[in-house]
Parts: C-alpha cells; sequence; structure tokens
C-alpha cells in the first residue's frame, strides 16, 4: 500500500512522528484520490465505451480481406472505434467529471417602477460527482503504529549470533545479543509518542 523511499529516509533519519504522520496521510490521501479518478473513469467508460467488437457482417468483411486461406477465432478480430460525433447525447470525460447541478436557485426581487431586480438569495451550484476525500485516520494509524516491526526487523542482530552464543554456552555473547535487542525495541517503541 503505502511505499515512498522518502518515508523511508525520514525514519531512519529519526524525524518526528508528527512529521512522519503527515507525511502518510499526504501518500493515502494521493491514494486515495488516485482510486477515485480510477472509478470515475470507469463509470465514464462504461456511458461512452472507446471500442466496439464487430458485427458479424463487419467480421465476414474483414475475414475476406484478411484471412482467406486461415481459420480465425472470435477473439482474433479487432475491436472498432466507436464514433460518437453524430451522438448527441454524447460528452467529454472533463465535461462529465466537472458537471454541475443547481441545489438552489437564485431568488430575485424586482424593484416597482424599475426594470432592474435585487438577488435577495444567489443561486448554489455543486458538482454532480465531487472528490470527498475519504477518512484516512485509521489507514494512517495503522501504517505508523506498524512502523516499528519493520523498522525492528531491519536492524535486530542476527539470530545466528544468537542460536552460536547458546550452542557455545557464551554468556557474555547471550547478554550481548539481548542488549542489542533491547537498545532497537527502546529506538522503535511499539506505540511513538
Amino acid at each position: 500500500m503505502i511505499a515512498d523511499k522518502q518515508l523511508t529516509r525520514m525514519i531512519e533519519k529519526g524525524k518526528p512522528l508528527s512529521v512522519i504522520r503527515k507525511k502518510v496521510e499526504a501518500l493515502a490521501l494521493a491514494e486515495d484520490r488516485v482510486a477515485f479518478d480510477v472509478a470515475i473513469r470507469d463509470e465514464y467508460n462504461e456511458l461512452f465505451p472507446r471500442y466496439r467488437d464487430m458485427t458479424i457482417k463487419e467480421r465476414n468483411a474483414y475475414y475476406d480481406a484478411n484471412f482467406t486461406d486461415i481459420v480465425v477465432e472470435v477473439k482474433d478480430y479487432p475491436p472498432i472505434a466507436i464514433d460518437y460525433s453524430e451522438d448527441e447525447s454524447y460528452v467529454t470525460f472533463t465535461d462529465w467529471s466537472n458537471e454541475t447541478r443547481v441545489v438552489q436557485e437564485a431568488i430575485y426581487t424586482f424593484v416597482e417602477g424599475s426594470e432592474e431586480s435585487v438577488i435577495d438569495t444567489p443561486e448554489v451550484v455543486e458538482q454532480v460527482r465531487p472528490y470527498i476525500a475519504s477518512d484516512v485516520t485509521d489507514i494512517v494509524d495503522a501504517y505508523v503504529n506498524g512502523l516499528y516491526k519493520e523498522l525492528r526487523a531491519k536492524e535486530y542482530p542476527s539470530i545466528a549470533d544468537y542460536v552460536d552464543a547458546v550452542v557455545k554456552d557464551d554468556t557474555e555473547a547471550i547478554e550481548a545479543y539481548k542488549e542489542a535487542c533491547l537498545a532497537v525495541k527502546a529506538k522503535y517503541p511499539k506505540l511513538w509518542k
């Protein structure tokens, strides 16, 4: 999910948790926006697909023109681009995605004896398909609070050193291994403050 080299460098440099949280939140919101844009594009493509399959008549003409001595499966026929130039209901993706609707019409008061009018209430317009950022607090919390596992794993001493010390019954090496592990745990606590 959230992966960024800049975030990794920030963590390794020991940046404050508040700075890391802001970076993770920015990344989560960017991913949320991309997901929204993909969903909107998919919805538009369902309304106005770019290509269509060939009709049987078109397939036969295409076959006769291109494949005289081989058998062709249905999947081998190329799709045909759809021409919307004659379609009055067609709108571009930009126009469709920026479509607005009137929520409240303007109210005018006409002044007697004059051709002028005064706007009492302005017209209120809103987008039909607005981007509304998701609440990424849970994602940010889960990611930041789970960072300690990844960071600890990178810095823990090798388990082979511990096994070697146990096999040799070297209490100094075992204690050194434990101290190294505790130092890593202290450096990356489970819940950062």
